[in-house]
């Protein structure tokens, strides 16, 4: 999207639209930060889901 938003025109919806991502671009960079930080590199175990059921449904 900032890519494609680069390449309009210089307007003031242009460099409002830039300003957006970067505020986006930001909430995303904090949020993945604090996952890092709650849960540590690791993460969270992974748990195995299997889609098909065990028995059949009625």
């Amino acid at each position: 999207m900032k890519l494609r938003a680069e390449m309009f025109d210089e307007s003031a919806e242009r460099d409002k639209l830039l300003q957006d991502l970067g505020e986006v671009e930001r909430l995303v960079e904090e949020g993945v930060a604090y996952v890092r930080s709650a849960y540590g590199k690791e993460g969270r175990p992974h748990a195995s889901i299997s889609l098909v059921p065990r028995e059949p449904c009625l």
